[in-house]
């Protein structure tokens, strides 16, 4: 369910006719009404968990790629090393 923000500005400026959020010369936001800051902090936890659970998927993936290589690994050092007794 996707919203736009904008909508959430309900405050129009009377001079300019835009939301009263519009950014300054100098880049800076202006003033953000309550309904944008908690819709835009949300989006932002919700990216950070969405980050975090990505990061411990790549973690076990990787583990058990290294776990693999150690395996293989040993393996092949056993196979050498019972060829060369002979």
């Amino acid at each position: 369910k996707k919203h736009s923000f904008n909508a959430l500005e309900r405050w129009l400026s009377g001079r300019k006719r835009h939301t009263a959020n519009v950014l300054t010369s100098n880049r800076v936001p202006g003033f953000e009404s309550l309904p944008l800051r908690l819709r835009l902090a949300e989006a932002r936890l919700r990216r950070d968990t969405v980050r975090r659970s990505n990061q411990k998927i790549m973690h076990g993936i990787f583990t058990i790629f290294v776990l693999g290589l150690a395996i293989a690994g040993v393996a092949f050092l056993i196979k050498y090393l019972s060829e060369n007794k002979k």
